[in-house]
C-alpha cells in the first residue's frame, strides 16, 4: 500500500504526524480503515477542529490557571444553543 501512495513504509511507522491530509485519506480509502485507526490503532471516528476551535484551544491553553478557571465558569453558566 505504501508504495501506491508513493510513502515507503519506515517513513510511515516513523512519523504519521507528518503526512498530508490528501495522503492519510488515499491510506484510509486504500485499506478501508477509518483515519482514527491509521493514526492511533483504534476503531472509532475522528473529530478533527475548525480553526476556530483550534485557536480558541491555544488561547486557553496559554492561560493562567486564574483566567482558564474564570473563563471554565463562564462557559459553563452560558446555556448550550440546543437547549430551551
Amino acid at each position: 500500500m505504501t508504495r501506491i501512495i508513493g510513502i515507503p513504509i519506515n517513513y510511515v511507522k516513523r512519523t504519521r504526524r507528518n503526512l498530508s491530509a490528501l495522503q492519510l485519506l488515499i491510506m484510509c480509502e486504500l485499506t478501508g480503515v477509518t483515519l482514527r485507526w491509521i493514526i492511533y490503532g483504534e476503531d472509532g471516528e475522528i473529530n478533527i477542529q475548525t480553526k476556530q476551535e483550534q485557536e480558541l484551544l491555544t488561547n486557553i491553553r496559554a492561560m493562567d490557571d486564574k483566567s482558564r478557571q474564570a473563563l471554565l465558569d463562564m462557559a459553563r453558566a452560558i446555556p448550550p444553543a440546543n437547549k430551551k
